[in-house]
């Protein structure tokens, strides 16, 4: 199995084909794996373009170290750029989706020039919550996240076993709990928390990479008002809002995303 040790010892699995063209390098959202990328990743595939899907710290097949200090949004970010550097990619356009856009982003602004190129989708700047007025972490959320990691077993137990085929009208909702069956509880809550405290606003009018910014015009969890604030501070940045389209849209929507990031790394040609 292709793993590296990132920089603290954790164990960062990844999947990765050589291409004669460019790497993209796919960044799953919470609490999904690189598996999320999938089919996306094949498209690019036979195209010529070599791929790297990673599994993020405590998802997937990855380690899970211990403690909440352990899952920092720079820590992440660190992550990506050991398993880059030790694969010796270079020049990679990052693809990240909703938490894997802000570690995209975060990539971004400690390794200035490391890559080619950004593809943000679903995601944001900023705490994803502001939209719906929770613009910190309120005593009872964190009460709620303590009750759930104390927890764990009882509720790995309950996701595992629970049928949500009821929920598959709800596209976000249906896709994020399967996520969730194979996920780490702790490591879900703590995930949520380091969201929570996200902000990197300052950063966005500093980016001189390409970047396309990518949303579904009915995207719950990252609403398009978060991509349009992006696209104004990031110069020169292309923003696609698709339609009839929801959160996941490397889940639900693989053709338009496989569209308009084949034409993003076209013109990186050029």
């Amino acid at each position: 199995m292709p793993y590296v040790r990132s920089f603290d010892g954790t164990r960062i699995f990844y999947v990765a084909k050589r291409g004669i063209g460019r790497t993209l390098v796919f960044v799953h959202g919470w609490p999904h794996s690189h598996s999320a990328w999938a089919s996306v990743a094949s498209f690019f595939e036979k195209r010529g373009y070599g791929s790297l899907s990673i599994d993020l710290r405590g998802f997937g097949r990855s380690g899970k170290p211990r403690g909440g200090d352990s899952y920092r949004m720079e820590l992440f970010a660190r992550d990506v750029y050991c398993v880059l550097k030790s694969v010796g990619v270079r020049k990679p356009v990052i693809v990240g989706h909703s938490f894997g856009g802000m570690v995209a982003l975060k990539f971004a602004e400690l390794y200035p020039g490391f890559a080619s190129g950004l593809v943000l989708v679903d995601t944001t700047y900023e705490n994803p919550l502001r939209a719906l007025g929770l613009l910190r972490l309120t005593p009872f959320l964190k009460n709620l996240l303590d009750i759930v990691v104390s927890h764990e077993g009882v509720v790995s137990s309950r996701l595992r076993t629970s049928d949500f085929s009821r929920f598959r009208g709800n596209s976000e909702v249906y896709h994020w709990l399967q996520g969730a069956k194979h996920a780490s509880v702790p490591v879900v809550a703590l995930c949520l928390r380091e969201m929570l405290d996200f902000d990197v606003g300052l950063v966005l009018g500093k980016i001189s990479l390409p970047v396309l910014i990518i949303v579904g015009d009915s995207d719950f969890a990252t609403p398009t008002s978060s991509s349009k604030e992006m696209h104004l501070m990031i110069k020169g940045s292309r923003l696609v809002v698709v339609k009839n389209a929801y959160h996941n849209l490397n889940l639900t929507n693989p053709g338009d995303l496989q569209r308009e990031i084949l034409e993003f790394v076209e013109l990186l040609k050029k």
